[in-house]
């Protein structure tokens, strides 16, 4: 990831505005008074993320995220919180690596081998599902969803089918 991504999104009356992501970062890192130098990366990459999530001229933007704000907005709320949280570094627990330790840090992906931070990823996506429009969560019939078909069946949401539908829906 280098220094020179900008992304320009398009605002009312016909203005666009030129978001760097480098200047982006650097002024998290204000926002973000818990975040080791270390981790600067990490957050660069979840910015990478975010801004493919909110779509480009290839890819639809994330169904139900209602813009980059609320994408950006419910990142920086959720990642303040684990922080937070996660101030003194934890005791390695018993039976668990190195590798699966660092799997339970407050970021979406690992820059290293880019791969999902599945614990974080899960709660920033409940995180955007408890924010979505309410139509997103009505079935084809226009009824809550939650109960399906004549014997009222329960159907378990997961996270994973909550990222399914709002991608597949466009």
């Amino acid at each position: 990831i280098t220094h020179n991504i900008f992304v320009l999104l398009p605002a009312a009356d016909r203005r666009s505005y030129a978001i760097s992501l480098w200047e982006t970062t650097r002024i998290l890192v204000r926002f973000l008074p818990n975040l080791k130098a270390q981790d600067v990366m990490r957050v660069r990459t979840d910015l990478v993320l975010l801004l493919i999530m909110n779509g480009n001229d290839y890819l639809p933007k994330l169904r139900g995220s209602s813009g980059f704000n609320k994408l950006f907005h419910s990142y920086l709320r959720l990642i303040k919180t684990w922080l937070q949280n996660n101030e003194k570094p934890p005791s390695k627990p018993k039976g668990k690596s190195t590798q699966q330790q660092q799997k339970l840090q407050p970021f979406l992906v690992h820059p290293h081998d880019l791969t999902f931070n599945l614990p974080f990823a899960i709660a920033y996506f409940r995180k955007l599902a408890q924010v979505a429009p309410d139509n997103l969560n009505k079935d084809s019939d226009g009824r809550s969803g939650g109960k399906r078909g004549p014997k009222t069946l329960t159907v378990k949401q997961t996270p994973l089918s909550n990222l399914y539908s709002m991608v597949d829906g466009g």
